[in-house]
């Protein structure tokens, strides 16, 4: 049987691991991501992407940056945000077509008030359409607590650099938030933060109810993918064993 090449042999394990290697990589969904496949629904196959607004029939989504990071949230109340106001909630849903665990979520302009006039915004996420989690910003700068339903689970630190302050991006990352849970829905919006008249050291400095915005969303790759990458690597490990017992 005639062998391969060692330059053909060389060129054919590094083109394979290199697909399978990337196949195996997390899928992240970029804010941008999100907008795009929600103005146009063919986009993508592997996801697909609703919104809501309570202040408008046909919401649209827009893209909003602060201090380096971009998120996406809806056109209604203020554009680029998710939003509360008196008891109402924007929400951008993202429907999976491949169930998954979440390897992590990373939102933007949380913030802990009195900075913009926010009040103690929070997040709050369900997934699978009924089980609901929180992240709550809190008195204490740059942390924040999560939440599954009432049940406090950690305290999670901003991004380095892109705390609660002013002028910084109000960005944190949730690792794992639903630990191995597989996910096919999760459905973003807003919550009540802390009343305006005790946020800020007991002072009415707080007028903004809750709004932030996703910035990226970081699916763990699918069983199947391992699988194919162990074959893929088997399948160069054939090759080369053949070529040494040719050669």
């Amino acid at each position: 049987m005639p062998q391969l090449p060692m330059p053909l042999s060389k060129t054919l394990a590094a083109t394979v691991c290199a697909m399978l290697l990337g196949a195996a990589q997390a899928q992240s969904i970029s804010a941008s991501d999100i907008k795009n496949d929600y103005d146009n629904a063919s986009f993508s196959t592997s996801f697909n992407v609703l919104a809501y607004s309570p202040w408008d029939t046909t919401p649209e989504l827009g893209l909003k940056t602060q201090d380096g990071y971009t998120g996406v949230g809806v056109q209604g109340a203020t554009n680029g945000e998710i939003d509360w106001r008196s008891g109402l909630s924007e929400s951008i849903t993202v429907d999976l077509t491949n169930p998954t665990a979440i390897a992590s979520i990373t939102l933007g302009l949380l913030f802990n008030g009195p900075e913009y006039s926010d009040v103690r915004e929070v997040a709050r996420i369900t997934v699978n359409g009924s089980d609901t989690y929180s992240l709550r910003t809190g008195s204490a700068e740059n942390v924040a607590a999560w939440y599954h339903g009432n049940t406090f689970l950690a305290n999670v630190n901003y991004i380095p650099g892109a705390g609660t302050q002013s002028g910084e991006a109000g960005a944190i990352t949730l690792w794992s938030p639903f630990g191995n849970t597989v996910v096919d829905t999760i459905a973003f919006a807003a919550d009540f933060g802390v009343n305006s008249y005790t946020c800020g050291a007991g002072t009415a400095s707080c007028t903004n109810q809750s709004d932030y915005n996703v910035v990226n969303v970081t699916a763990v790759p699918e069983p199947q993918t391992y699988a194919l990458l162990l074959a893929g690597l088997g399948a160069v490990g054939f090759v080369a064993r053949r070529r040494r017992a040719n050669g």
